[in-house]
C-alpha cells in the first residue's frame, strides 16, 4: 500500500548553520565556519521517500526502478540507489523541489521549534536514527520507526542520505538569506548520514 507523501510546513527563521564549537571533533571541515542564515517558509517531506512511493512514480512515468540493493526492495523502507537527477525529476513530478542545503539543515535542526539537539530529534542517536551500531550495517530500515524531530520529521539523521538541490561549496562566515549555492559544481550535497554511518 502506497502511503501518500505528507509535506510538512516549515516556518522560516534565522539559525546558525554549520559546525558549532560544542560539536568539536564531530564536525567536518566542510561544515565550517558557522554562519547565520535566514530562510523564508517552505515545505519538506515528513519522511524519506519510500520504495512504494517511488515505485508509484516509476509505474506512472515509465521510469525504471533503480538497481535493487543487496537486501531487496521493502515497500516501507526508503528508496535507495537514486541519482540526484532522478531525485530531482521525482520531486518535479510531485510538484515539489529538492530542498536547499540550508533548508534541509534548518528543518533537521527543528526549525523555529529547535531544542538544539546534537542529532535531528534528540541527543541519543539510537532514539532518533538508524546507523551502523543499530543496523549491523545490514541495510535500510522502515521509515518513521524512530522518534521524529521537533517539526515531526523522521529519519533526518541516519537510515539514508538525502539529496539537496545545491552543489557542494565552501561555507563563508557572512550572514546569508535563502542561500542556494553556486550555479555549477562537481558534487551535489547529500545530508543526514545513513544505515552504514558510524
Amino acid at each position: 500500500e502506497c502511503v501518500p507523501i505528507k509535506m510538512v510546513p516549515v516556518v522560516g527563521g534565522t539559525f546558525e548553520m554549520g559546525a558549532t564549537i560544542e560539536q568539536g571533533k564531530d564536525a567536518y571541515d566542510s561544515e565550517k565556519p558557522k554562519h547565520k542564515v535566514t530562510l523564508r517558509s517552505f515545505e519538506i517531506s515528513e519522511a524519506p521517500i519510500t520504495v512504494a512511493q517511488y515505485r508509484e512514480y516509476c509505474n506512472a512515468t515509465g521510469v525504471s526502478m533503480p538497481p535493487t540493493p543487496s537486501w531487496g526492495w521493502k515497500e516501507n523502507h526508503p528508496i535507495v540507489n537514486v541519482s540526484w537527477y532522478e531525485a530531482e525529476k521525482f520531486a518535479k513530478w510531485m510538484g515539489c523541489r529538492l530542498p536547499s542545503e540550508a533548508e534541509w539543515e534548518y528543518a533537521a535542526r527543528g526549525g523555529s521549534l529547535s531544542k538544539h539537539y546534537k542529532y535531528s530529534g534528540g541527543n541519543t542517536p539510537d532514539e532518533i536514527g538508524w546507523f551502523a551500531d543499530n543496523t549491523g550495517q545490514s541495510g535500510t530500515r522502515p521509515v518513521r520507526a524512530k522518534k521524529p524531530n521537533e517539526l515531526g520529521l523522521y529519519d533526518m539523521s541516519g537510515n539514508v542520505y538525502e539529496w539537496c538541490n545545491d552543489w557542494k561549496y565552501e561555507f563563508t562566515p557572512e550572514d546569508q538569506e535563502d542561500p542556494v549555492g553556486p550555479v555549477t559544481g562537481v558534487i551535489k550535497v547529500s545530508k543526514g548520514g545513513s544505515w552504514h554511518s558510524s
